[in-house]
């Protein structure tokens, strides 16, 4: 009977899934990108889960400084754009106002999701085309 008691407990994701974002990140990014966070202490936690050959090149301090985000983007930067929060916090706004704060970077070139929780896109830069 207990077991059966749990079961929703377990069907359910009790955290964010930081894990799942960083392997998408480790396994797409590139030299020159750019992760832009929608709070700062996701950059710790995606710090954990990033490989240690990739935490200092995604994640370097300006991560939640979307204007550096737009100067990069127009200098031929792609950006990753990450709404989530740690695992112990509340987000801070809507995922609908971060999206819209996007708008400067254009359409999203990618939309992809880490568990239920954490919505990531790419913008890929147009210099050059």
């Amino acid at each position: 009977m207990l077991v059966i008691n749990l079961a929703p407990f377990y069907g359910v994701e009790t955290k964010p899934r930081w894990d799942i974002a960083a392997t998408i990140l480790a396994a797409q990014s590139r030299p020159g990108d750019l992760v832009y966070l929608s709070q700062p202490i996701s950059a710790r936690t995606m710090q954990y889960y990033l490989p240690t050959t990739l935490r200092t090149r995604l994640i370097t301090g300006g991560d939640v400084d979307l204007q550096r985000a737009i100067k990069a983007h127009a200098q031929g930067h792609r950006i990753w754009a990450i709404f989530g929060g740690g695992v112990h916090t509340t987000l801070i706004g809507s995922m609908a106002d971060f999206r819209a704060s996007l708008t400067p970077l254009g359409s999203p070139s990618a939309n992809e999701q880490a568990g239920e929780r954490i919505y990531i896109w790419r913008f890929d830069s147009v210099k050059g085309q």
